[in-house]
C-alpha cells in the first residue's frame, strides 16, 4: 500500500501574520493530500465485474446439488446461442460464472471449466432458463466478440497470460477487500471491494473475446 506522510513545521517566535499563513498553506496542503490518497484508493481498490443477473432470477431456476457446496443454474439467450452457467453458494453468492458460445469455438473445450460445463450440458443434467441478451453484457460492458485492446482498455493491465494451441488466456487477480486486516503487505495487489477474492479470465481467438470466466472466493 503507499502512503503519504505531511509533517507540518510552525516556526517559533513568528508572528500572527506568520502563523496564519503557515495556517493556510497547512490546510492546503492537508487538502491536497487527501485528494491524492482518494486518487490512490481509486486506482488501487475496484468493484468486480459481474452480470446483472438477479437473485430472483437464480432462485427461480437453481439446480440443487445435495452432494457440492454450490449448486448451480444455466441462463440460455433468447436470440443468440450464448450461454452463462453459475455456481451458486449460500445466499445466491456467485462462486463462479462461466459464459460462453458452445460450437462456437472447439478450442475452448481445451480449458478444463470450459470442458466441463459442456459436458454437464450435453448430459441435460439440469434445466435452463432463457433470459434477455441484455443480461450477457458485464456490469462493465464487457461481452462476447470483444477485441483485446478493448477489454484492456475497461480492465487495464492483466497479471499474466498463457496460450493454449491459437487461444490466448489473460487473467486479472485481485485481493480480497474483506480480508486486508490479515495481509501485511498489499503494495502490490489490486483490492476487490466487498470481496473475499476475485478472479477474471478472458479467452481470445483471432483478437476476439470467446469466453468468460469469473472466480469468487468462497466464505
Amino acid at each position: 500500500m503507499k502512503f503519504i506522510f505531511l509533517i507540518c513545521l510552525l516556526p517559533f517566535g513568528c508572528n500572527d501574520s506568520s502563523r496564519e499563513s503557515v495556517k493556510n498553506d497547512s490546510n492546503t496542503a492537508i487538502a491536497t493530500a487527501s485528494i491524492i490518497l482518494e486518487e490512490l484508493k481509486d486506482t488501487t481498490t475496484v468493484e468486480i465485474d459481474e452480470y446483472r443477473i438477479t437473485d430472483k432470477m437464480i432462485a427461480d431456476n437453481l439446480t440443487v446439488n445435495s452432494k457440492s457446496p454450490t449448486d448451480q443454474v444455466l441462463f440460455e439467450s433468447e436470440t443468440s446461442n450464448e450461454i452463462i452457467y453459475m455456481f451458486v453458494a449460500t445466499d445466491y453468492y456467485r462462486a463462479t460464472s462461466i459464459h460462453f458460445e458452445p460450437g462456437k469455438s472447439e478450442k475452448i473445450l481445451l480449458i478444463e471449466d470450459f470442458k466441463t460445463i459442456q459436458e454437464s450440458i450435453d448430459d441435460k443434467s439440469f434445466s435452463s432458463a432463457t433470459i434477455n441478451h441484455s443480461y450477457f453484457q458485464t456490469k462493465k460492458g464487457l461481452k462476447l466478440g470483444d477485441s483485446k485492446k478493448h477489454v484492456i482498455e475497461i480492465y487495464g493491465s492483466m497479471n499474466q497470460t498463457s496460450t493454449k494451441q491459437n487461444l490466448q488466456i489473460l487473467q486479472w487477480d485481485y485481493f480480497g477487500e474483506e480480508l486486508l486486516a490479515y495481509e501485511e503487505n498489499t503494495e502490490n495487489y489490486r483490492i476487490a471491494k466487498n470481496s473475499l477474492g476475485h478472479q477474471a479470465k478472458l479467452i481470445f481467438e483471432n483478437d476476439k473475446l470467446i469466453g468468460i470466466l469469473f472466480k469468487n472466493h468462497i466464505p
